[in-house]
């Protein structure tokens, strides 16, 4: 990725971050049997899976 184009990544990132945080938190809210042990740790789960594939993805691109 060129250098230049890092700010505007990044940036993107964060907006999209920032739009969904109501949705989910209304969502968590509204959902009784989301504020659990359980949800947090297929949530944590989830986020591992998908960093780990961003991971093997990378080594595989970059050699």
């Amino acid at each position: 990725m060129p250098k230049h184009m890092l700010g505007r990544v990044f940036s993107s990132i964060f907006t999209v971050a920032v739009i969904f945080m109501p949705i989910s938190t209304a969502i968590m809210a509204t959902l009784p049997f989301s504020i659990s042990i359980y949800a947090f740790a297929v949530i944590g789960a989830g986020i591992l899976l998908v960093s780990g594939g961003g991971v093997l993805y990378g080594k595989k691109v970059l050699g």
